[in-house]
């Protein structure tokens, strides 16, 4: 059997909402836990980081109660030499912990890579019509950078910022009480920017990824269709079309940028109000003898620590928007209904095609709504060459469609030698098919290799004998590296007869 089938209508997918960063959050630490050894050597990392911090506003706090308070000299030698011991420590495992986040970022991005490639080659034939090139591309190269990322660099300040608020936080109840109770009064006014700005950021972000999407779908298109365009002076109005989407893109941008900078412009103010305020009253305490000028300067190194972390944690909420918005993306696609490749686990093996093929009172409609075919019926004996011949519409492609099972009918039956379709493998089934597209679609590769994706175990001489069956066994050997020469993307070094002739060899 020899089946020619073309594409059919285009839509547009729908949006599903945002992705909130503590659920993105949730969510990569999720994906870790396969990479538990690495995960575990990198916490151990941000530890060794978190201490050095930790312990240094308090030698600040010895050196000026202790060394300068008595002029002990080989004190204050003896914590500058462990100072610069745990600096050379500290720079090792920032170093160290770089290297294990970089790794994790790229694992966790290989792992979403090979989900989302596994999946699209499970999805129905419906999708892929409706579907944009452009957007489903940014999904595997922008969306997953920012995942990387966020992965490699945010979640390390993540966890290792929170920490240091935490610890730091405790350790003020070491240095000075009351104090540390006006910190701990004073610090949730960090908390009103993300309240306030960050849903609406995170819906911002979403939307501008699928005007970004959108953009990146209008090049594609133009650099697939430059023939068309030129052909009809489309230049003007493609460039129209592409300034009306980067003004809607723009508009994304500021909304998102704008509510992104609010959440930590108003948690870094607060954070500012706190320090001021902390730091006049323990002032006044230190002038009144209630506090020693070592706890005052260890006290404010560790308010630093806290409102230093507070800051960066709110300036890091734009990269935990966006990677958000863009794994939203991806758990969109990953969500799309599969095909059901074989209805049932008992599926049997279509025996070699002898007796007939019959379509029995036959309805489909690719978009639910006119009929396609209107049930159609008719019979193809064995060995017997049929044309279908009609207006365009018709359904001479779908009927093809169908029998290859890239759709399945809706209503009435279609067998091979008694046997319903549905009820075969699709692998049993389009074994005994040669496919010859409407628009021809050659792989990146050699001659050789576009000839063998027929048969992917055919040896050299079966390419060759099914060239020359194509008639283009001739053209190939005066190719300057013969079967080996590449076709270009797409066949482009080809003309079109010659890949129909590579087409019909495969």
């Amino acid at each position: 059997m020899t089946v020619t089938a073309s594409g059919t209508a285009e839509s547009t997918p729908t949006a599903a909402p945002g992705l909130g960063p503590l659920r993105f959050v949730g969510q990569m630490l999720a994906m870790l836990r396969p990479y538990w050894l690495l995960t575990s050597l990198a916490a151990g990392a941000t530890l060794v980081q978190l201490a050095f911090y930790l312990v240094l506003p308090l030698c600040y706090k010895m050196i000026f109660d202790e060394a300068i308070g008595r002029q002990d000299l080989g004190f204050l030698g003896s914590l500058l030499a462990g100072l610069a011991v745990g600096f050379v420590v500290v720079t090792v495992a920032e170093l160290f912990q770089g290297y294990l986040c970089a790794g994790l970022g790229a694992s966790v991005a290989n792992d979403l890579r090979l989900s989302l490639f596994n999946h699209l080659q499970r999805l129905p034939m419906g999708f892929y019509s409706r579907a944009r090139i452009g957007d489903l591309m940014t999904r595997f190269t922008s969306d997953l950078g920012l995942i990387d990322h966020s992965v490699t660099l945010s979640l390390y300040k993540l966890v290792f910022y929170s920490l240091l608020i935490v610890a730091s936080t405790l350790l003020l109840f070491v240095v000075d009480w009351r104090l540390a109770l006006v910190t701990l009064a004073a610090l949730p006014l960090s908390a009103i920017g993300p309240r306030a700005f960050g849903a609406r950021a995170s819906r911002a972000g979403h939307q501008r990824k699928r005007q970004e999407a959108l953009a990146a779908n209008i090049v594609q298109e133009n650099i697939q269709a430059q023939k068309v365009i030129r052909a009809f002076g489309l230049q003007g109005a493609l460039r129209q079309r592409f300034q009306e989407q980067l003004r809607a893109l723009y508009s994304c941008c500021v909304e998102v940028n704008v509510f992104s900078t609010f959440v930590g412009k108003v948690s870094g103010l607060s954070v500012l109000l706190v320090q001021i305020l902390v730091i006049g009253i323990g002032a006044h305490l230190a002038i009144g003898g209630g506090l020693t000028a070592g706890a005052l300067v260890g006290f404010i190194g560790l308010l630093l620590n806290v409102g230093n972390s507070a800051r960066a944690l709110a300036d890091f909420v734009p990269e935990l928007v966006q990677g958000a918005a863009s794994k939203q993306r991806l758990d969109d696609l990953l969500a799309e209904p599969v095909e059901a490749i074989d209805p049932t686990t008992a599926s049997e093996l279509l025996p070699r095609f002898s007796r007939e093929i019959r379509f029995e009172r036959v309805s489909f409609s690719y978009g639910g709504g006119e009929r396609n075919l209107d049930e159609i019926s008719f019979t193809i004996p064995a060995g017997r060459s049929v044309a279908f011949v009609g207006r365009s519409g018709s359904g001479k492609s779908t009927v093809l469609n169908l029998l290859a099972r890239f759709y399945t009918s809706s209503e009435g039956s279609i067998t091979v030698d008694g046997r319903d379709l549905s009820q075969v493998s699709q692998e049993s089934l389009r074994a005994q098919i040669g496919t010859v597209f409407q628009d021809t679609y050659l792989f990146n590769t050699t001659v050789r290799e576009n000839i063998r994706q027929g048969r992917l175990d055919a040896s050299d001489a079966e390419v060759e004998e099914a060239a020359r069956a194509a008639e283009i066994h001739a053209f190939i050997a005066g190719l300057p590296h013969g079967y080996d020469t590449p076709v270009g993307e797409m066949g482009g070094f080809l003309s079109g007869g010659q890949r129909q002739r590579l087409a019909l060899a495969r």
